[in-house]
């Protein structure tokens, strides 16, 4: 799990990375991605939505998924930048890690790597 400061939390940083963010797509999921242009460590949010995932233990295990890959990417990724998941359906018949890859991937495709 991602530590607290690591992640978003608020309804107005989520929509600030909605509207203004860029996006970036993978086979598995897009990455929204809004340069802070801040010193403060990047933050990261999962959007899993009911339509997309409707069994709550899958939403469950796609945002472990999506946090552990990120965790494993935090030590290569600058300062400043606030991140949003919008996973895909065909991320429930991904392997978890595929999906692990893909995340450092989707972050070096976003530029967000140091």
């Amino acid at each position: 799990m991602l530590a607290k400061v690591f992640r978003l939390t608020s309804q107005k940083d989520f929509s600030l990375v909605k509207e203004k963010g860029r996006i970036t797509h993978s086979s598995n999921f897009s990455l929204s991605v809004y340069p802070r242009n801040d010193s403060e460590p990047s933050r990261f949010g999962f959007i899993i939505p009911n339509k997309v995932v409707p069994l709550a233990h899958d939403r469950n295990r796609i945002k472990r998924v999506l946090s552990e890959g990120t965790r494993f990417q935090l030590t290569f990724v600058a300062p400043g930048f606030d991140c949003v998941f919008l996973p895909k359906a065909s991320i429930l018949r991904a392997y978890t890690a595929d999906v692990m890859k893909e995340v450092g991937e989707a972050f070096r495709n976003a530029s967000i790597i140091k």
